[in-house]
């Protein structure tokens, strides 16, 4: 599926300001960075912890408006979007792949069994 993300001009994530979508973490992100596309979304729950203007492309507000503005600027400000899709993919890498947080997680478990 990634590599299907990797012809997408950016990658959105629609969140809105609800109890459900600060409440969650969209999983569908991890597999975003991992495409090095632009990423659209809103400062809503948890895409706020992560991302800010120089890894990911962030909406105020979940409307059609502001969504549209984010896809006109990838478009005509390709050189800076692919620098924040970069970073974007350097995120993913540090907080969502398995490989970086393997080891610190087996060794809190081996700590917790055995004291």
């Amino acid at each position: 599926m990634v590599n299907k993300y990797r012809n997408a001009c950016a990658l959105l994530i629609p969140l809105r300001d609800t109890l459900q979508d600060n409440a969650r973490f969209p999983q569908k992100i991890a597999e975003y960075c991992a495409a090095k596309r632009p990423i659209i979304s809103t400062r809503i729950g948890e895409v706020a912890y992560y991302f800010d203007d120089n890894s990911a492309i962030l909406a105020e507000r979940y409307n059609i408006n502001d969504f549209s503005e984010k896809l006109v600027y990838v478009i005509q400000n390709p050189e800076k979007c692919e620098q924040i899709a970069i970073n974007s993919y350097e995120i993913g890498k540090k907080y969502f792949d398995y490989k970086s947080y393997a080891l610190p997680l087996k060794e809190f478990m081996f700590h917790q069994i055995i004291y």
